[in-house]
């Protein structure tokens, strides 16, 4: 079993449907959001908002998920 690669979310909105995605579905996960109380909750350390973690069984579906929502969307 080998290292992962982190699974990114680019902001609180983006969290926010993919999380209520992910509850629907049944997934387990967890999101942790980069904010930093010293500088008022809008610094951090990465260039990305948080990231999700999900069991190696899931990260493919995950991943899935999360390129639908960033995927535009064609024949709305």
């Amino acid at each position: 079993m080998g290292q992962r690669e982190t699974i990114y979310l680019r902001n609180a909105a983006e969290a926010s449907l993919l999380e209520a995605i992910l509850r629907e579905a049944g997934i387990g996960h967890y999101l942790k959001a980069y904010l930093d109380p010293a500088f008022g909750s809008s610094w951090s350390f990465v260039d990305a908002w948080g990231h999700v973690e999900c069991s190696e069984v899931d990260e493919p579906r995950v991943r899935e998920i999360l390129e639908g929502l960033r995927s535009p969307r064609r024949g709305d």
